[in-house]
């Protein structure tokens, strides 16, 4: 009985692990979508030199919300937030090639 007793503890720590880990990938999924809006954001800034007009702002309410979900959709069909923060590998590149 002794040895099943770490057998079991192990077990449940390796299941605790793989929760932890799946959290983690929703918030890199999250950080990467939150980064992408800020960068969609700053290249309207930099286009208008910090003022934008009144019809392009407008256009930029538009086409956040499908540029968000097609990046989402791209990041998580590709598997892109799996590789991002770790070493980058021949993979990774392929995958960010391919999207």
């Amino acid at each position: 009985m002794s040895e099943t007793m770490p057998r079991k503890k192990i077990l449940h720590l390796i299941s605790a692990f793989s929760r932890f880990n799946k959290a983690l990938l929703g918030v890199k999924y999250l950080i990467d979508l939150a980064l992408v809006i800020i960068s969609y954001w700053f290249s309207y800034i930099i286009r208008f030199e910090g003022v934008i007009p009144n019809e392009d702002f407008v256009i930029y309410k538009k086409t956040i919300i499908i540029f968000a979900v097609s990046f989402f959709v791209c990041d998580f069909f590709f598997g892109l937030a799996r590789g991002i923060w770790r070493y980058t590998s021949l993979r990774d590149i392929e995958r960010t090639g391919f999207s």
